[in-house]
């Protein structure tokens, strides 16, 4: 392996102007797999070329690219990554015209190995130390400080992962160097930093631009992210079989997990197309059960009368009242037809709690409403088909209602007496006569009362 060459960085960023330039050329990259082979090639470009490694919070490695590498304009470099599985770092390709004139990679997580390979992942540290304690926000003020120990003057270059790079000169002498953040809000940014002597300050940790309210710094020129930025192709692993075809593994398995999503989703959509059509059958058939059975709804036929129902001469709507037969039936009787009607529903009470059920009342005409089968429901389960007598209270228009006599009134009638005399025989006729024209009415008139108060 190579060893870093800080000198060479240091003069790449000299050269390297002060505004943010996209790249001459872009390069791709294979597996980043922790001490495993790390490939990268790419077309165009100017010899010589260097491939910088910049590890998130750590010190930049970078690394000279022998010209051998580079043919007909198609170059192909690998070298031992030496970082520990899970660090995040990026991968910038330079040329002649400066630090990242072939582009920065996004960022790139290292996997574990593959091989098996043992390595040193220390990290070789850094040669001074400097400061950012500020927030990075769009527009806003960032600060660089406390780098007395560094070779002034210093270079400190900015870079967005995927995107653009740019360089910051702070004035020679100075400690503190402020920088306005031209940077959109929500782009990914880091910095590391060399002094005169290329010597390294390490990297910061890749950040993300805050929001703000001012936006009068950005303009095009500002860093941001690139559509060519450099692509990887690990997508795959080339390997071959015994009989030297070469294989591809993680094809194979992405062909499989792609048919096995395939009949999972095909099985899906079966047990719902299943379920719906279930569902439509069911409510089809008028909701048959899971064996078949219909299910059964208590129904109450009003055209076939059950047999244990009584006959429809028995049914009268007015229990209470009697009614007659003789053509003068009375729709609402006088209060003595009232007062019976209501003894006789105190007897069809009474008559019912003995035992007996006459026909023609409420009672009889309620409990002959429950059919046969929710009787026999009732038996199978143990419950009892009785219900209590109803009750009746009798409103009748007060106009129409005679008041009985008081109970403690007594009305006393005239005596009447049977002639029992033998009649003469002069008079028979005339005495038969006034026996026979002799009429009493009742209740007895004024005029009877008065002729039994002079006799």
């Amino acid at each position: 392996m190579l060893r870093p060459s800080f000198p060479l960085l240091h003069s790449l960023l000299l050269l390297w102007p002060l505004q943010a330039h996209a790249a001459n050329f872009s390069f791709s990259y294979g597996a980043a797999t922790q001490c495993d082979d790390f490939q990268i090639s790419w077309t165009g470009g100017t010899v010589p070329f260097f491939m910088t490694i910049i590890p998130s919070f750590g010190t930049p490695k970078n690394i000279s690219i022998p010209n051998s590498a580079f043919t007909s304009q198609q170059g192909k470099y690998s070298t031992t990554l030496a970082y520990t599985a899970q660090q995040n770092l990026v991968v910038a390709l330079s040329d002649a015209s400066g630090f990242g004139s072939g582009g920065i990679s996004p960022v790139i997580t290292v996997g574990n190995s593959k091989s098996g390979n043992k390595c040193n992942t220390t990290d070789p540290g850094v040669d001074f130390t400097y400061s950012t304690d500020s927030a990075l926000s769009q527009c806003r003020t960032y600060t660089f400080n406390q780098f007395s120990s560094a070779v002034q003057p210093i270079t400190i270059t900015g870079f967005v992962p995927g995107g653009d790079s740019f360089v910051l000169n702070p004035p020679k002498g100075s400690t503190t160097f402020d920088w306005i953040a031209d940077i959109a809000s929500g782009t990914s940014l880091a910095f590391f930093a060399v002094d005169s002597r290329g010597r390294q300050g390490g990297t910061t940790e890749f950040a993300t631009v805050g929001l703000s309210d001012d936006k009068t710094c950005l303009d095009k020129n500002s860093p941001a992210s690139v559509i060519d930025a450099p692509k990887s192709t690990a997508t795959s692993s080339t390997g071959s079989d015994s009989n030297g075809n070469p294989t591809n593994q993680d094809s194979t398995s992405s062909d499989a997990g792609t048919i096995a999503a395939v009949i999972v989703g095909v099985l899906v959509s079966l047990g719902v197309i299943g379920s719906l059509f279930w569902f439509y059958l069911r409510r089809r058939k008028g909701n048959r059960g899971l064996f078949g059975g219909r299910f059964r709804k208590q129904e109450v036929d009003l055209i076939h009368v059950d047999s244990n129902l009584p006959p429809a001469s028995a049914l009268n709507p007015y229990p209470l009242y009697q009614t007659q037969t003789n053509g003068a039936a009375t729709a609402y009787g006088t209060a003595a037809s009232a007062h019976s009607a209501s003894q006789r529903g105190s007897q069809y009470t009474a008559d019912y709690n003995g035992g007996q059920r006459p026909e023609g009342t409420v009672t009889s005409w309620d409990q002959s409403l429950t059919s046969s089968a929710a009787r026999r429901k009732a038996q199978q389960a143990g419950v009892s088909t009785y219900q209590p007598p109803a009750r009746f209270i009798l409103h009748t228009d007060i106009e129409d209602d005679i008041p009985p006599p008081a109970e403690d009134e007594v009305i006393e009638l005239p005596p009447q007496y049977t002639e029992r005399r033998t009649p003469s025989a002069s008079g028979s006729g005339t005495h038969q006569e006034n026996t026979s024209s002799t009429q009493h009415t009742f209740p007895p008139s004024d005029a009877d009362r008065k002729g039994w108060r002079q006799s």
